[in-house]
């Protein structure tokens, strides 16, 4: 059995063709599936525009592997519907998975960071904010690489991430976030970081034959 576990794809109505290929290719390759948090952008994307763009080409393969599909701080409950079942056969905050001799505790893990939506309420504005940064993201990685992620707001993310955990897991526990945007696979230290599947470059999970590991590669 091969498990999938992604986050952060940021899918909205705006339609990627070769992103759309990368990712039927890379659900095609596995057995299960697991979307951990922000699947889609509600900030800058509206539910029902996302479920009628083409993105949709991939629910059916979702629902095929058994999505299970836990949600993010830009794909909040609240900001979706029962159509999420179109794409994911459950939907949580959070998901337990196994391996030798971890058990994986699986969020998005903006629940143990600070997010924009702690600082503005208005979601016109934070649209704005969330395509600028889009934006400004996507030129960071083509210049700067992936050490963009690596310092900042990403590298606090993950820090804050990790310090939960260690304060907070047993010592056969291992939290598996998202959110980040930096990948990070530290399993003796109780976290690792799903990354995320944008800008041309894909970071996810695979859990085969009881073990787990991180992918990085480009698209």
């Amino acid at each position: 059995m091969k498990t999938l576990i992604f986050s952060d794809t940021h899918l909205t109505h705006r339609f990627e063709p070769r992103k759309f290929e990368y990712l039927k290719k890379l659900f095609n390759s596995v057995d299960e599936i697991i979307i951990n948090g922000d699947f889609w952008d509600g900030l800058s994307t509206k539910f029902e525009k996302f479920i009628n763009s083409p993105w949709s080409r991939l629910f059916p393969l979702l629902k095929q592997k058994g999505a299970i599909y836990i949600y993010g701080n830009h794909d909040f409950a609240y900001l979706s519907d029962k159509r999420v079942s179109l794409f994911s056969v459950k939907q949580v905050d959070e998901y337990l998975a196994y391996t030798n001799p971890k058990k994986l505790i699986i969020k998005h893990g903006h629940q143990h960071t600070p997010s924009i939506q702690d600082k503005f309420n208005n979601m016109k504005l934070l649209g704005l904010i969330n395509d600028w940064y889009d934006v400004g993201e996507k030129w960071a990685l083509r210049i700067l690489g992936q050490r963009f992620f690596q310092k900042g707001l990403y590298a606090s993310f993950n820090r804050w991430m990790k310090q939960y955990a260690q304060s907070n897991l047993q010592s056969n526990e291992v939290l598996v976030c998202g959110h980040s945007h930096n990948a990070v696979f530290e399993p003796d230290q109780k976290f690792i970081n799903s990354g995320f599947i944008r800008h041309g470059l894909a970071q996810y999970l695979i859990i085969e034959n009881k073990k787990i590991r991180l992918i990085q590669e480009k698209y």
